[in-house]
């Protein structure tokens, strides 16, 4: 059987129960006629360190939905624990507090299903497990970048991270959050206008994708080492077993204590990096035919043996740096054309190869939905 509660009580609860679902958009949102929720099945996530204004959101969105009742305090690692998410029952919004810094998840399936509003499988103590499905909120200020085992798009594309750029540190004034964000009079403005505002859903500025472009990269390996190297390849030809090996010396160096992807699992991930990047392309089989003619001094800048000149021993790095070439190679060739030698790559805001293709389906079905 699945469950799903509503309550009718609360500040905020109260105005919208028999009006509005509490977690539809208002008005000529897409998301009121359709049932999703209008931020599109995303986690908000708020981040920025010092004081700015995190908590005061929090405070604030506590109150309009009637407190803890009615908005439980869950943080991201509660959802991998068994019996945290009975909380959720019959709450309108979850409302993280203090996320813990320099955690690590291992499991967020539930919080997944629960953020795109998919049923998933409550264990309270002492009663019968059962299925729920959750159709509020899930606010998660975060004082720094989260890092997740699942590295995969179908995580990242849950999350909507925000920047909280200000910072309140001088004139402090606790009033706010103790006095003010408690008056009857300031919840039913903030409910006034949320409800008559003219919006369709919550859409993702450019800092907000700049912000998730930087998850994603601290989280993927594979992304982090491209956005590295990317642009500094001199060959033309990257055989794949010369990217692993230039990865693993890379990784070795950057993260002494932590264990290198295999071989198997990092190619994995660098053909999903790779797979809208239009300046490389993929291939089985391909002749050298003058693509890796030149010195790739990354070679001996990582000491990768493997790919040093076997008919010279000396220091000299341009000239260490050019391998023996096989007949054919099995790797990525440039499309493009290539960097003229000291030449540096413009930076764009959010790299198109970090544009996954799932997203950018996602990103259509969105559009048009609207």
């Amino acid at each position: 059987m699945v469950r799903s509660g509503t309550p009718s009580r609360g500040c905020g609860a109260s105005r919208w129960t028999g009006t509005r679902n509490s977690s539809r958009c208002s008005g000529k949102s897409s998301g009121a006629s359709s049932g999703r929720p209008c931020w599109g099945g995303r986690i908000v996530a708020p981040y920025g360190k010092g004081r700015n204004g995190k908590g005061t959101l929090s405070r604030l969105l506590s109150n309009l939905c009637g407190g803890p009742a009615y908005a439980p305090n869950l943080s991201i690692s509660d959802f991998e624990k068994e019996y945290h998410t009975s909380q959720m029952i019959g709450a309108v919004a979850v409302l993280g507090d203090e996320n813990e810094v320099g955690a690590y998840y291992k499991d967020l399936s539930v919080l997944k299903s629960v953020a795109t509003g998919d049923t998933f499988p409550i264990n309270a103590k002492f009663k019968d497990p059962i299925t729920y499905l959750f159709r509020g909120l899930v606010f998660e200020p975060l004082n720094e970048l989260p890092r997740f085992k699942d590295g995969t798009y179908s995580m990242f594309r849950r999350w909507l991270f925000v920047p909280m750029l200000c910072n309140f540190t001088e004139g402090e004034r606790p009033e706010i959050k103790k006095d003010y964000l408690g008056r009857q009079e300031v919840l039913e403005y903030v409910v006034h206008r949320v409800l008559t505002m003219n919006y369709e859903r919550v859409r993702e500025p450019q800092a907000v994708l700049d912000l998730k472009a930087e998850v994603m990269v601290e989280n993927d390996p594979a992304l982090a080492f491209w956005e590295e190297f990317g642009d500094v390849f001199v060959w033309d030809l990257l055989p794949v077993a010369f990217l692993y090996d230039l990865f693993a010396a890379w990784w070795k160096k950057t993260n002494p204590s932590g264990s290198a992807l295999s071989k198997t699992a990092f190619l994995k991930k660098l053909s999903d990096v790779m797979a809208t990047n239009d300046d490389w392309e993929f291939a089985k089989a391909v002749r050298p035919s003058g693509r890796m003619d030149r010195s790739e001094t990354l070679i001996a800048n990582y000491d990768l043996k493997d790919w040093f000149n076997p008919a010279y021993d000396g220091p000299d790095s341009f000239r260490k740096s050019m391998p023996a070439l096989a007949s054919t190679y099995r790797g990525y060739v440039r499309t493009a054309a290539s960097p003229a030698p000291g030449a540096t790559a413009t930076a764009t805001p959010y790299p198109p190869h970090l544009i996954h293709p799932a997203l950018a389906a996602i990103d259509k079905e969105e559009e048009q939905a609207s």
